[in-house]
């Protein structure tokens, strides 16, 4: 994958940091094919593991919520990933029914 992809997930249930701790996982889905010079490297659909690298939920309007991807499911089988994280302003587009 090259350096720098931004991938865009999806999740079926709302995350909330106060549920989760530093160490901790949870699955999200590729929203949209990761690709290289036209090829598909990952199809979109691919189950997503997040790792939570940071977790404080001091208060609702200054919580910490700091997360990476640590692999990827293919063929049943966690394939890891090494990255660099990188903070960004999150961008939340509410589940449309």
């Amino acid at each position: 994958m090259p350096v720098g992809t931004i991938i865009q997930l999806k999740t079926s249930k709302d995350i909330y940091a106060k549920n989760f701790k530093s160490g901790d996982h949870f699955f999200a889905d590729l929203a949209r094919d990761i690709t290289s010079k036209g090829k598909v490297l990952i199809p979109a659909g691919t189950l997503v593991q997040i790792d939570v690298l940071e977790s404080d939920n001091k208060s609702r309007r200054s919580s910490i919520f700091i997360v990476t991807v640590g692999g990827f499911i293919i063929d049943n089988y966690l394939q890891p990933v090494k990255t660099e994280t990188k903070q960004e302003p999150l961008k939340i587009k509410p589940n449309k029914p």
